[in-house]
């Protein structure tokens, strides 16, 4: 159940008399309903204290599930850039936006400097957090080094599966390790692939260990950039938790008042950078299950 003993006009009247702007003049109502939203989902980060329990039926023979398409109703992502966005202009005191093709604010931003700042620290968020996971099948020929998709940061978790469907988990090594270990004969006698890594490859390659001797697929959980932004065609969601969604707005108020020209501030750049990597911490910590049960039967959950 939620409460009902509180609404949320009530709370923003009660935060404009705080603020002393009972007829919100100086702060409008959208501003405030804004700032209360962020209070709420950082203090959700903060505490863990939005708990709610949800149900999906599972599929015969599928491992993993997205959880937040499964339970979207509690932890799917709804915030947008143009939310953060929004957020950033109230604290840059600009304009707001009102037509998203035409920037309304002062010469010191652009939509587009706004939008490039969110979309660099969403991706350094899901780089130094991998708190998204996704999943994705890439095909290979039987080859030792594998491309992996440009959007990929790091690999989870990789698992051969060969023609015949048969899977086998790949441990991370590096090939110091893989060469003590068989005296170089991973890479000269090729067979089913029992291990990865990422050592001594170009970026965004795998190198398999043993070469394979078919062609087959990689079972890949990786964390990967999120999606291009351009609020002036459509809201696009982050691709984040919406708890953690005010991490993204610290991180790109930081590089806007952090860089030269009339809009640097550099005490202003390093209290908000601050905030990011308070965030990023916690957003290390914050667990999205910490109950898990089949059937009604409680089962012990794990990261990945």
């Amino acid at each position: 159940m939620s409460y009902t003993h509180t609404t949320l006009g009530t709370l923003k009247s009660q935060l404009a008399s705080r603020l002393g702007d009972s007829g919100k003049v100086f702060w409008f109502d959208t501003e405030l309903g804004r700032y209360l939203t962020e209070a709420l989902r950082t203090w959700g980060s903060l505490s863990a204290f939005w708990r709610e329990r949800g149900t999906f039926a599972t599929v015969t023979s599928t491992a993993f599930y997205s959880l937040q398409t499964q339970l979207s109703g509690l932890l799917g992502y709804t915030v947008t850039d143009k939310s953060v966005i929004s957020d950033l202009l109230d604290h840059l005191m600009e304009p707001p936006v009102t037509d998203w093709t035409v920037y309304p604010g002062t010469e010191m931003f652009t939509l587009d400097d706004l939008t490039r700042a969110v979309e660099r620290r969403r991706d350094q968020f899901l780089a130094e957090t991998g708190a998204v996971l996704t999943r994705q099948d890439v095909s290979i020929t039987p080859t030792g080094r594998v491309s992996l998709p440009d959007t990929v940061i790091d690999v989870r978790r990789l698992v051969w599966r060969s023609s015949a469907g048969v899977n086998s988990h790949l441990w991370r090594e590096d090939e110091w390790a893989l060469t003590a270990a068989t005296r170089g004969l991973w890479a000269v006698n090729p067979s089913t692939p029992s291990a990865y890594s990422v050592m001594a490859t170009q970026p965004v390659q795998v190198q398999l260990a043993p070469v394979p001797v078919v062609a087959g697929t990689l079972d890949l959980i990786p964390f990967s950039t999120g999606v291009a932004l351009d609020p002036a065609t459509a809201a696009t969601v982050l691709g984040i938790p919406d708890d953690l969604a005010w991490v993204i707005k610290w991180g790109a108020l930081a590089d806007l008042l952090g860089r030269d020209g009339p809009a640097s501030d550099p005490a202003r750049s390093a209290f908000a950078e601050s905030r990011y990597q308070q965030g990023i911490q916690i957003a290390r910590m914050l667990a999205s299950v910490v109950m898990a049960e089949i059937n009604g039967v409680p089962l012990v959950s794990d990261s990945l």
